[in-house]
This record gives structure tokens, sequence and C-alpha cells, in this order.
């Protein structure tokens, strides 16, 4: 009998473990093999004691398929004249003031676009029939050329009826493709991300396929579910069909935790703060709930599916500090990752990063982290050339690659607080990864915010959202309706029509905008169109400072299939033994100060310490700087403000 829960996410430069069993919680921290993941797994799995288990796994494996451009060799079936969409895109330039903009190169080649005729007018009607001695010729090419691995089936407005794609899938489904087709990945309007987002899952497919199939035969005694960017676990076979709805599987797993914090531990409005070895991952939880969008792009190309809003930047703890063209400090975006890892790791890594840095500092220290080979010296080693070069010590120069870290992270902050017409004052930042509690106090800083929140099992935090996730199925429809109590029962026929277990519970998004305007937002329906309508106008103007009495139009519907996970987040009362305190030296830049280091698991419930303090536990650090406080409240939870 199946009784273990089981979070696991697998990370850049560590994979994370999160066991419950009954009321009891385990984790584990273990460095990622990045050839061999599975393996990682399985050792986990071991150390841990679990043999069967529930396993609900968030995955890096799309994103850094996508990031390295190591995907499938994929070709593209579509609509005759259609073929150069995914590398037209669209007339807008990210960069405005860019003279030498890079187009991003398509991830299928001009040789490998196919066109065929065929026709489905806007409203659905079928026009004309694909051309069939096309549809053959085509397949013979693929045959001929022999290294087609996947194909992407994408028709003009299709979305509205897929009769068309599914005979032309017909012909290439049995020949060991991978097959898919725009009206499954991504039914609704938009060619260009629509063609994007099925070219994607297409590239990405083979891969995710493979591991999956692997996956399963090595836990064959485990049920597996895969984390999906919007937050719920799926099964496997809906990731096999779908697995561009992994892209942002991993980061969206600490987006749940937070959620369910913030249900159990009555914060209402966070700002969540993942800091992990490679990246660092920024999103906000507003009275109690997180943000999705379909606006995002993702390395540049624009992915149509339902996503928690999350705002990832190149600075972690493996991210490389160096000197510029101009003779200037910097840090990231380009990582050690987990090979070879921060010099200090033993592993072959030359150059310093932000995690050699708080060696230098003295705040990570071989006896008080998970991670006891760390050598010290070979940070100082890391940090040869750039004192050589600066004339200025170690520690001064890991004293200020710090603040621009910090600093580099405060501006994500600030664009998924401020420019979303939030105020950053009025939110609690909830730092959890293995390096984000480190940066707690800059961050108050930087920002202003009320404070700073370190949960329990910070270092596992995304693990342990896997764990807590419930199973969500997302639907899509183009409805292009307008707005008002007069067409609520039309609203109503086209949610009846999405098939819905009787089981799970529902949420309805509906994605609208001002007539004549080009693009949408997302906004949860409330009881009525009306009152939908009259949340559309105060989200608008919050985020872009105005509201009309236009007509507003619904372009898509979002129902979200929501079976919930009955786990409730952990909490802990603390202990009863008093902490044991050990005092050293730490550097601040040019001088030395007097620190405590105390362990997390003997802090009892109410506690108050003053800064300078270090607090460290497995899987990550706290760092309290002079002139700030931490108290434990009475769940364990550790909260930082400024004195």
């Amino acid at each position: 009998m199946i009784r273990l829960l089981v979070g696991i996410d697998v990370g850049g430069t560590f994979t994370d473990f999160v066991v419950l069993d009954k009321n009891r919680v385990r984790i584990l921290k273990l460095q990622t093999a990045p050839e061999d993941i599975i393996g990682t797994i399985k050792e986990g799995l071991k150390i841990c004691g679990v043999r069967s288990a529930e396993i609900n796994h968030g995955t890096t494996l799309a994103t850094n398929t996508l990031l390295e451009r190591k995907g499938s060799n994929t070709a593209v079936i579509t609509t005759a004249g259609f073929e150069d969409i995914i590398e037209i895109g669209r007339q807008v330039r990210n960069k405005l003031y860019e003279i030498n903009v890079r187009k991003i190169k398509p991830l299928v080649p001009s040789n490998l676009r196919f066109g065929v005729r065929e026709r489905v007018d806007p409203g659905g009607k079928l026009i004309e029939r694909p051309d069939i001695n096309k549809i053959r010729s085509i397949r013979n090419i693929f045959m001929a050329k022999g290294d087609i691995e996947s194909i992407a089936i994408i028709f003009v407005n299709s979305y509205m009826n897929g009769k068309h794609e599914d005979i032309v899938k017909k012909y290439f489904k049995d020949q060991g493709w991978y097959v898919c087709v725009s009206h499954e990945v991504s039914p609704q309007i938009r060619e260009y991300e629509r063609f994007s987002t099925t070219v994607i899952n297409a590239y990405v497919g083979p891969k995710i396929v493979s591991y999956l199939n692997k996956l399963r035969e090595n836990l064959a005694n485990s049920v597996v579910s895969i984390m999906s960017s919007t937050g719920g676990n799926l099964e496997i076979k809906d990731v096999i069909s779908r697995p561009v709805e992994t892209i942002l599987s991993g980061p969206a797993a600490g987006v749940i935790a937070a959620k369910k914090f913030s249900e159990t531990n009555k914060f209402a409005d966070l700002i969540t703060f993942d800091m992990g070895g490679t990246s660092t991952d920024v999103s906000v939880i507003h009275n109690h709930e997180f943000s999705l969008t379909k606006n995002a792009l993702f390395d540049g190309l624009p992915i149509q599916i339902p996503q928690i809003e999350i705002l990832s930047v190149g600075q972690g703890g493996g991210s490389v500090i160096y000197l510029d063209e101009a003779g200037i400090l910097r840090v990231g975006p380009k990582s050690q990752g987990a090979f070879p890892g921060p010099a200090c790791y033993n592993n072959g890594g030359k150059l310093p990063t932000i995690t050699d840095a708080y060696i230098i500092k003295g705040i990570l220290r071989p006896e008080f982290v998970f991670f006891k080979q760390i050598k010290a010296d070979l940070s100082y080693g890391a940090f040869r050339d750039l004192t050589a070069r600066l004339r200025q010590s170690e520690q001064v120069i890991s004293e200020n690659a710090i603040k621009i870290a910090s600093f580099n992270m405060s501006m994500a902050v600030r664009r998924v607080s401020i420019e979303k017409g939030l105020d950053p004052r009025d939110f609690y930042l909830l730092c959890f990864g293995g390096a984000g509690p480190l940066h707690c106090c800059d961050l108050i800083e930087f920002m202003g915010l009320k404070g700073v929140i370190i949960p329990l099992y910070p270092g596992n935090f995304c693990a342990l959202g896997a764990l807590l996730s419930d199973k969500v199925l997302e639907h899509v429809r183009t409805v292009m309706l307008s707005c008002n109590n007069s067409f609520q029962k039309q609203f109503q026929k086209h949610i009846s029509s999405i098939r819905i277990s009787k089981k799970a519970n529902i949420k309805i998004f509906c994605e609208m905008k001002y007539k004549g305007q080009s693009y949408e937002l997302m906004v949860p329906y409330k009881s009525s169109l009306g009152q939908t309508r009259k949340l559309y106008d105060s989200m608008h103007k919050r985020i872009y400072g105005f509201q009309k009495e236009d007509e507003v139009l619904i372009v898509n519907v979002i129902v979200r299939e929501i079976r919930k996970n009955p786990v409730k987040f952990p909490v802990r009362v603390g202990q009863k033994e008093k902490p044991y305190k050990n005092y050293q030296f730490i550097h601040n830049g040019r001088t030395e100060k007097k620190c405590m280091f105390v362990s997390r698991s003997l802090v009892r419930k109410k506690s108050v310490f003053y800064g300078p303090l270090v607090l460290y536990e497995d899987g990550a650090t706290t760092f309290v700087k002079e002139s700030f406080k931490l108290v434990v409240d009475k769940y364990g939870n550790l909260i930082v403000t400024k004195i």
C-alpha cells in the first residue's frame, strides 16, 4: 500500500527531496548530476528509505532543452502560405533602441517547413480539405530523410475546428515520429503565438517522452506526477501529449508552496523570492492568490499556455563574479551550475561566484553547512585575478559583489510589484531556495519591504510545493463575447461545452480587453459577467493607471479543473532545548565583526535575535545584518525586520 508522499525538485545545481510519512517530514539535498538525473533521484529516494510512494516531480528538463537548443529535429506542416509565420513573428522590437538587433533563430529551419492547401474559415466552417497527395509526398520526404524526430501540424483557424489537423495527423502518427497538432496544444486565437507554442511542444517532446518512460521504468513501484507551469501536477500521459506545459515546472512549485504557506500562516500578501544556484525566481501572492499569465516570453519565444506569472533573473549562488569590458564589477547571468560549481566545491571550478563571496565573508563555513567538502582556500584562489586587477582585497570585492547581486535581484522584485501597481511596503518577502535567506536584509533596505519571512525547509521549498500541489488540468477556449450580463447564457454554454470531471472543483478565468485593444488581461471570473467587468476595470486601473467606459470583450475563457490535495502545509512549534550559540568573526568589507552562529533546529518559538547573526540548517543559511532583528513565530518561521 502506497502511503508515503514525496516531492522532488530537480534544479540546475541541486536536487531536493521532501518526504512526508504521516506527520513526519524528511528533507534531503543532493548535487544534481546533469547527465544522470534519474540516477540522482534514485539515490535520493534510497537515502530517504523510500521504496514506494506517490511522487510529485518538478523538472527543468523541458526548460534546459529549450534554453540550450538541444531539442529534436522538428518539421512543420501548415497551411500553404503560412510556412514562415514562426520566423516573421510580430512587428515588435523588444529592445527599441538596439541598433544591431539579432532576430531569434527559429527552432525549425525553412527547409523543414511544408505548406499544404487547406482552409477553415474564422467561424470554424470547413472550406477546403487538405491536399492528401501533398500529405503523402511530405511523408515520403520525411521517411527518406530518416532524421526527422517530431512533427508539428498547425493549420490556420484550427483553434475553431481541428478536423483538418486530425486528418493529416493520421498519416504520420504510426511512423515512430512524435506528432502534435495545434488545436490540442493551444486551441486559441493568434497565429504566431499558437504556431510558436506548438513548435516548442514538438521540439521538446521526444526528449521529455524518453525521460518519462525511463522514469516510469526506474520507479515502477511508485505513482509519478509531473509539475506543470500552472502549479498543478499532471499525470505522465498528459505531459507526454503537452510537454510544453512543464517549461516552468520547477519555479511554479515554489509559488505553490508559498500559496499554501500564506493560507496556513495567515500572510495574505507575499512576494516570493526563490534564489537557487543558477537563477532567482520572483512572483507575487496577493490576497492568498498567485497570478496567471499567457503573455510570457521564454528565451524570446512566446508560449501561449496559462502559467504562473514568474520573473526569472540570472542571479544565483553559482553566478560568476567578473569584470566587464569597461572594468566594472558584474555578477551573472553566467553560472557555474552543478559542475564544476563554485570554486569552494572542489569540483574543478576556477571562477569566483556568490557562494565563494560568502565563504570569504565568513558566513558560509564548512562546520555549519550541509555541504561539508567545501574548501575556503579555493574561494580565495578564485578571487586572485580580481584582487590583482582591482587592487582590492578579497573581502572588499566579495562585499561589493554581494551588494551588486542583491541590487540586481531587487530590480526583479520591483518589476513584479511597483511596475504592476503594487506597493512593496505592503508585502513581506518570502525568502527560500538555498541562497535566498542570505540576501534578506539587503532586499529590505533596497525595497522598503515590511520584512522578510524565511519559512520551514527553505532549501527544499520547491520540493515541498511539488508535494503539496493539486492535480490541475487547463482548458482554454476562444469565445469573443461582449462582457455584459445579456451574454451570460452564451458564456455559460461555452463553459458547459468543456468536459470536466464531476469530482473536480473548477476556477474560471477570462482574458479580457477594451474593444480596440490588442492584448488582454487575465481576470478571475466572479459571480456574473457584470461583476467580472468591474474587476477587470479595477485591475486595468491598478496596472495602467486608467479605466474606460468602452465595451469589454472576453477573448478567451480558461477553466482550471482542480482536484485538491488534502495535505496541509507542515508546521513546527520549535524545540525546548536552549539554542547553542557559537561566536565567529565575519568580514564586512574592510572591517571584522563578531557574529553569533545558531542552529535553527534548536531555536524556540517567540525567540528574538539581533544581528549580526547566522542561522544555519540543512539546505540553507540565513544571514541577519547589524540593525536588523529576527523573531521566531509560533509556527517556527523566521521573521526579519529592520530595527
